[in-house]
C-alpha cells in the first residue's frame, strides 16, 4: 500500500484487516482496526518514512492530501509537533529518531492526577510508561520493617514505569503525586511501538 521513499499523497485509515509497517525491512509494529498511517508525509510533505503491506484482507479509507490540509493538517501538526517536543527531551527515547518518536507520539493518551493520588503502587503487576508534561512526583519503598521511604522525585520531563514495558516485572516502588501533574502522558504496554523495547533506563531514573 505504502512503500518507503515513495511520495505521499494520501492517508489511511484501517476499518478492518492487520497490515504490516517496515522500515528498512525491520518490523516496527501492526495497524489494525482504528489505527491510520501514510500521515507523515502528508504533513511534513517528505517522502514516506516506512514501508506498509497488508496482513490479511482488509478495508480502509483513504483521505487525500487536499481534504487533510483542510480539515486536520494544523491541529494534528500542532498537538504531534507539542508531543514530539517534549518526547525529545525525555532521556530514554533521545536516541530514537524522529519517525520512531511520531509513533511513540500517537500511541500516548493523556491523564490529570491530583496532590495526593498513587499512580503507581508497589508489587502491582504495571502495563504503562507514564512521563510527566507538567508537575511532580515522588517515589516510595515500603522497608523490611515496614517503614515507607522516599527515594526518588519527579518532574516535568521525567519518566517512571519504563520497567513494566521492558521486563515485566512488578512495581518496585510506588510513585505518589507531590505537585498536581497536567497531562501526564502514558504509553501502554499494548500500544507501545516496538521501538521502545530497544531503550534502556538512565541514570537517575529508577525505572519503576
Amino acid at each position: 500500500m505504502i512503500k518507503e521513499g515513495d511520495e505521499g499523497d494520501c492517508l489511511y485509515v484501517v476499518e478492518q484487516g492487520t497490515f504490516d509497517c517496515t522500515k528498512k525491512g525491520a518490523h516496527l509494529r501492526d495497524y489494525q482496526a482504528g489505527d491510520g498511517f501514510g500521515e507523515l508525509a502528508l504533513l511534513y510533505n517528505v517522502p514516506r518514512a516506512a514501508t506498509i503491506t497488508a496482513k490479511t484482507d482488509g478495508v480502509t479509507w483513504k483521505l487525500d492530501r487536499d481534504t487533510f490540509n483542510h480539515i486536520v493538517k494544523d491541529a494534528a501538526a500542532s498537538k504531534r509537533t507539542k508531543y514530539e517536543k517534549f518526547l525529545s527531551t525525555v532521556p530514554i527515547l533521545k536516541s530514537m529518531d524522529p519517525y520512531e518518536r511520531s509513533q511513540i507520539a500517537d500511541a500516548l493518551q493523556q491523564e490529570t492526577f491530583s496532590k495526593g493520588d498513587m499512580i503507581i503502587k508497589e508489587g502491582d503487576i504495571g502495563d504503562r510508561f507514564y512521563m510527566i508534561l507538567e508537575g511532580e512526583a515522588s517515589a516510595h519503598k515500603i522497608q523490611p520493617g515496614g517503614q515507607k521511604t522516599q527515594v526518588f522525585d519527579y518532574k516535568s520531563g521525567d519518566y517512571f514505569g519504563e520497567r513494566a514495558l521492558l521486563t515485566n516485572e512488578a512495581r518496585a516502588a510506588s510513585i505518589v503525586v507531590t505537585v498536581r501533574i497536567h497531562f501526564s502522558n502514558k504509553l501502554s504496554l499494548q500500544s507501545s511501538p516496538r521501538s521502545l523495547s530497544i531503550g534502556r533506563p538512565s541514570k537517575g531514573c529508577s525505572g519503576h
